[in-house]
């Protein structure tokens, strides 16, 4: 083994030996320089789920905030206004993930055109881009919006706060029948 491997293996070992020898807290309310984070609660950086709501006919859209124990949904619309929404007979459109169809299209087609610097294996190549590309495309557009009658949805996991609009946070909500 000649010495400069000899150095570099030294140097691995070092490294693996330092990693594993380090302790982390496993206290999710600490930092990563170990000092306790202390924050208010309207300023933790959850977010709700974008909801939209029909309602009789008006439709509002923003961020589901919670849900109180009379059922009545709090939403938090662009203009920063709350407003509070009867959770019997609206139907809600939530966005559950952002769809990246448009995306994986593009990749599909550009990857298929960039096997015709594959020569003869083309033949291989292009199909299997195609294969693939076409139901990934399909599938990430597929999904992406929960449509469903606000009853039959249970609209807490959705929330900012799912356990409900804390008592610290005041909400000034405008009533909608």
């Amino acid at each position: 083994m000649t010495s400069r491997a000899r150095v570099c293996a030294l140097f691995a070992l070092a490294t693996w030996s330092l990693g594993c020898g380090t302790v982390s807290s496993f206290d999710r309310a600490k930092g990563f320089g170990g000092a306790r984070l202390v924050g208010k609660l309207e300023e933790v950086p959850v977010r709700g789920y974008p909801i939209k709501v029909d309602v009789a006919a008006a439709t509002y859209q923003g961020e589901l905030l919670g849900l109180d124990a009379e059922g009545r949904m709090y939403i938090e619309v662009p203009n920063g206004a709350v407003i509070a929404i009867g959770a019997k007979g609206p139907r809600v459109h939530i966005d559950l993930r952002p769809s990246h169809s448009t995306e994986y299209g593009v990749w599909g087609v550009l990857g298929t055109l960039s096997t015709a610097s594959h020569g003869y294996f083309l033949v291989i190549s292009a199909p299997i881009w195609i294969l693939v590309s076409i139901p990934v495309a399909v599938s990430a557009a597929d999904k992406t919006t929960l449509e469903a009658p606000a009853e039959s949805v249970p609209l807490e996991q959705f929330a900012r706060w799912p356990q409900g609009v804390p008592a610290s946070v005041r909400v000034r909500a405008r009533a909608v029948p």
